[in-house]
């Protein structure tokens, strides 16, 4: 599938689409010693079907390792699919 598909997919499946911090949580950096630096976060995905009218809300939690440049090298999404089966 390409990025542009995907896309359309999000468009025509969903509407009031928002992803925003899952507070009290907020993004946070760590620097391992041994391991490099990374940045993780926890954020609410909360949107409608427009065929069900069905309301979703999806916890995501993601991890990205940077280089020494600053550039995202490597990224963890957790999430559950359940929500859109």
């Amino acid at each position: 599938m390409e990025i542009g598909d995907n896309i359309d997919w999000w468009q025509s499946e969903f509407t009031n689409i928002s992803i925003e911090d899952q507070e009290p949580a907020y993004p946070d950096s760590l620097d391992y010693k041994d391991g490099g630096f990374w940045v993780q976060d926890w954020r609410l995905f909360t949107a409608r079907h427009i065929k069900t009218g069905v309301n979703l809300e999806v916890p995501i939690h993601s991890l990205y390792a940077l280089n020494d440049d600053g550039k995202i090298i490597t990224e963890y999404l957790y999430a559950s699919s359940n929500h859109f089966e």
